[in-house]
């Protein structure tokens, strides 16, 4: 009886895993995800808003998680002064920004443009764009006092400042995974100092570049920062060894290296970074080595516009009049001369469907901000009517499908809608 009862175990057993087998076969498999898929990195000391920092992550990508507008035929604008930086939206739905000729030249603005509140950091001076950590606080520096300072956003009040030797870059600050924030100062130096206003090391590299508008991105992983340099390109530093790994280039870089989640970095350089008389846009791989290289066709022009990276792993950059596409292995999908032939003057972004939105300019007055789909289609174009030079430095989308624009120098924040 025992052995007939341990026979009918082992068909039932059998029976079932046979089942199993079959009911995993049917059922529908995922679709495979394309090369060069972007993967959403966590940084869990950043704050979880729709655009926390510059260009919206540590890695720069320009890549909102939403929607942005897709007609644009709606344009507000928020008279708040002249901006040398770039807006950056909280986890309320604000818009915190720093202008440079008020003594409030701290603010903070809801979605209809209504002033929430403002703070005075040593008013009238030049402020970095803000970087929103998940402690729940703004860190910006002032570049002319070669300040830094933490805000709490619920508590509308100075944290702590810290004072550098010299003066800081006009660039937003980093952070890497545990919350230490990285700055860099006018005579060459990395300062890393922790969320509590505490230096915990610096590094002199005369190669790197001082007083840059742009920022430093972090590996994926978070162990390596890159930083533009004035006689290389990118300098690769390991935050554990304080050491450079390698660098890159012969030339001065005028934007942020973009890095995908696979590792690998996308370089604009100014002119050939190489001496080969020939002007290319490159990617390199997480060791340094050139994964690949697209010749363009613009030369000793001044690439100071950040690409941007779509989720499909396709990349986007401007250089004068054109807008380039190129997909993850470097073949170019297409290229468009920007409308009017004006220049490209921002730092590009994305939204969660690859529309990119571009700014470009004629002269001083005479402004378009354009929209393309990933298929390089012009979506639609609205004219920026700003009393002063518009654009030029870089926009970010909030979670209703709009798009933050500033203007620099100028007295304008433009709120873009149009779903």
């Amino acid at each position: 009886m025992k052995k007939i009862l341990t026979i009918i175990i082992t068909i039932a057993i059998s029976f079932l895993l046979i089942q199993s087998c079959k009911d995993k076969g049917t059922e529908p498999q995922p679709e495979p995800k394309p090369p060069g898929y972007q993967e959403d990195i966590l940084w869990p000391s950043l704050a979880d808003s729709p655009w926390p920092m510059n260009h919206h992550d540590p890695q720069s990508t320009g890549r909102s998680k939403f929607r942005g507008p897709i007609s644009g035929n709606s344009i507000q604008y928020i008279n708040l002064g002249s901006m040398e930086s770039n807006p950056v939206i909280g986890i309320d739905s604000v818009i915190l920004i720093a202008v440079s000729n008020d003594t409030n030249n701290f603010k903070s603005y809801d979605y209809n443009g209504n002033l929430k509140w403002s703070l005075d950091i040593e008013g009238r001076k030049v402020i970095s764009t803000p970087l929103l950590t998940s402690r729940g606080n703004a860190i910006v520096s002032n570049s002319t006092l070669g300040k830094i300072y933490s805000i709490s956003i619920s508590g509308r009040k100075i944290n702590w400042e810290y004072k550098t030797e010299s003066g800081l870059s006009l660039a937003s600050p980093s952070i890497d995974k545990s919350g230490n924030l990285y700055f860099i100062t006018n005579d060459s130096r990395l300062l890393v100092i922790n969320q509590d206003g505490e230096l915990l090391w610096e590094y002199f590299d005369s190669r790197i570049l001082g007083g840059s508008t742009v920022s430093p991105t972090f590996s994926p992983d978070g162990d390596v920062l890159y930083v533009q340099g004035n006689v290389v390109s990118v300098i690769a530093i390991d935050i554990f060894s304080r050491s450079v790994k390698w660098t890159f280039g012969n030339t001065r870089l005028f934007n942020s290296p973009s890095v995908d989640s696979q590792g690998n970095l996308y370089v604009l350089s100014n002119t050939d970074t190489l001496g080969t008389g020939k002007s290319y846009f490159y990617s390199l791989s997480a060791t340094g080595e050139i994964r690949w290289r697209y010749r363009h066709s613009h030369r000793n022009t001044f690439a100071n516009c950040t690409p941007t990276i779509d989720k499909n792993g396709n990349i986007y950059f401007a250089i004068t009049d054109t807008l380039y596409s190129l997909d993850y292995n470097g073949e170019l999908r297409w290229k468009k001369q920007l409308y009017g032939g004006g220049w490209n003057l921002n730092n590009l972004i994305n939204d969660i469907d690859g529309r990119i939105y571009v700014g470009v300019s004629n002269d001083l007055f005479n402004s378009r901000i354009l929209c393309y789909t990933n298929e390089g289609a012009l979506l639609w174009q609205s004219e920026a009517v700003v009393d002063e030079r518009a654009l030029g430095i870089s926009p970010c989308l909030n979670e209703n499908q709009e798009l933050i624009y500033p203007t620099f120098r100028s007295n304008s924040l433009l709120i873009i809608s149009g779903g």
